[in-house]
């Protein structure tokens, strides 16, 4: 939704603290189930709690308004005047006529060739992410439980360690407008595979420092990858359609990824999962760098 409503010179910005906002989540669900799993209702009131959540998260949905340029499309001027006029009234700052952008990239970005092109990097960007966190970070409780630690510790020593979630995304936020995302995003990938492989070198008693700089550039690439350069690569007629697209292949992967990580982990231990998770990243910083488009100061539309 705030893709829809936010104007270009800040999206990416914007997007990035929602990012950060968003991350604080990876942590805190840890440190609450350090105390909360461990009693004997515990796990009801984890689901309880996400319940409630979610209610609430529905209701404040009505509040929200509709994308003026989807009623447009659809005829409803008179709504979409509405809200338009609506968001002039709340202005702080009177319309400025945009600097010039780079550039037209609109055919690049809506024929064929090139929007299946975008729609398979997007893809391999949410993939990337899913074997990140649902691959690894959210498996470091199982891994630490493997070596001997009771669930409590186990579960404290993970949110430690996945308290970078929100500091990576801060670094993205701060770094998202200075760079061209396209090579932010491959830098950060590399940057998380580099981690990854220094984390399963590290010796046992000193993992939580290279552990916690890991999940950093995780959250740092999420930030600035999936959250900030991947709506960029469509215009804004396709757009929600090709990030749902995208967004589902990462929740198809992340369908079968329990499994093979399983596998993985029963052959060749916690350094057999960073290594798909480090391959993975390579693998993408490379797409980035073949196949990424340039976005920054250009319009797709």
């Amino acid at each position: 939704m705030l893709i829809e409503f936010l104007p270009l010179a800040v999206r990416g910005r914007w997007m990035a603290r929602l990012a950060v906002v968003a991350t604080v989540a990876a942590p805190l669900a840890l440190f609450a189930g350090a105390y909360v799993a461990p009693l004997s209702e515990g796990w009801r009131i984890l689901l309880f709690a996400a319940c409630a959540l979610s209610t609430l998260t529905f209701m404040l949905r009505f509040l929200l308004p509709e994308s003026a340029r989807w009623l447009a499309t659809r005829g409803r001027l008179a709504k979409a005047s509405a809200i338009v006029a609506r968001f002039e009234r709340a202005a702080k700052h009177p319309y400025r006529e945009p600097a010039p952008l780079l550039g037209d990239a609109t055919t690049s970005a809506t024929q064929a060739g090139a929007f299946w092109a975008r729609l398979a990097l997007a893809a391999f960007i949410n993939i990337a992410l899913v074997c990140a966190t649902l691959g690894f970070i959210a498996w470091l409780p199982t891994f630490f439980t493997a070596e001997g630690k009771d669930l409590p510790d186990a579960l404290i020593v993970s949110s430690l360690i996945t308290a970078g979630a929100p500091v990576g995304a801060f670094i993205g936020m701060l770094i998202i407008d200075a760079f061209e995302r396209k090579w932010s995003a491959a830098v950060s990938a590399i940057a998380a595979a580099a981690l990854a492989i220094s984390y399963v070198l590290a010796p046992t008693s000193l993992l939580l420092v290279p552990g916690f700089l890991t999940v950093v550039a995780i959250y740092a690439y999420g930030a600035i990858a999936l959250t900030s350069y991947m709506p960029e690569l469509f215009a804004t007629s396709v757009r929600m359609r090709a990030i749902g697209a995208a967004i589902t292949a990462g929740r198809l992967v992340a369908i079968a990824l329990p499994s093979l990580i399983v596998v993985i982990y029963q052959t060749y231990g916690q350094a057999g999962v960073v290594a798909l998770v480090a391959t993975t990243f390579l693998m993408l910083a490379l797409a980035l760098t073949l196949f990424g488009a340039r976005t920054r100061g250009r319009s797709l539309d």
